[in-house]
């Protein structure tokens, strides 16, 4: 009997795990093609002109599939897709993931603590575990695996996607795409002011080591002892 319980909350728990898995895919595909169609919008294959890394191969094709894809946009598709692994795995990471126990006993009230308790009690042996374990089973015949899985979440992604394939059909078949570019960037870089302009109050360093204005400090001592010869004179 322990055996048995140990069954139904582990069928449980792989179905849950794979209906994480199909949202964590599907999420994965909504954030991918959202991001790509971002970067052909705002010409992000410019991105690649900007480092002279990547000048070598800018313009060049490659054979996949038996289709020509050139070096820019292969180099969307993977940073596009290197970038919504990283955002999909942080934002699963940070989602609050409910074991199947605690989703049952959330959606089936009538084995609210009890069938935690049947669960860790499994191996025991006596007639009050046994007792409630017998009654969490025959509670437990009713639960369907199919109630955890959340449609409207996969509903929403299958939306993004179809919306996002829609917008690259219609960006292919027109040619659509915006102004703005990551080479737009240098103009904005160059307009910034120099720190150098801060310091147009000091005094101009010479050759020697001096300031420019050491000459008219040069001019006041050099004269004193001229003035002081003519005045000796007159007495």
């Amino acid at each position: 009997m322990a055996l048995s319980i140990e069954e139904i909350v582990n069928k449980h728990e792989s179905a849950l795990k794979k209906y994480r898995g199909l949202y964590a895919f599907a999420d994965l595909l909504a954030t991918y093609f959202v991001l790509y169609v971002l970067f052909v919008l705002f010409n992000m294959r410019d991105l690649f002109l900007m480092f002279s890394i990547f000048e070598p191969y800018t313009g060049a094709k490659y054979s996949i599939l038996g289709f020509g894809v050139v070096f820019e946009t292969l180099g969307l598709i993977i940073l596009a897709f290197v970038l919504s692994l990283i955002l999909t795995a942080i934002r699963h990471y940070k989602t609050e993931k409910k074991d199947a126990i605690a989703l049952i006993e959330e959606t089936h009230p009538i084995l609210k603590e009890r069938l935690r308790t049947a669960y860790d009690n499994r191996n025991t042996n006596n007639i009050i575990a046994r007792d409630l374990i017998g009654g969490v089973i025959i509670d437990s015949k009713p639960v369907e695996s199919s109630s955890f899985f959340d449609r409207r979440k996969l509903a929403k992604d299958l939306f993004v996607i179809v919306f996002a394939v829609a917008v690259l059909a219609y960006v292919a078949g027109t040619g659509y795409q915006t102004t703005l570019s990551p080479t737009d960037l240098n103009g904005v870089i160059d307009k910034l002011p120099l720190v150098s302009n801060s310091n147009s109050d000091l005094y101009p360093v010479e050759e020697n080591g001096g300031t420019s204005n050491n000459t008219s400090q040069e001019n006041i001592f050099g004269k004193l002892p001229l003035l002081w010869w003519k005045v000796k004179m007159l007495i």
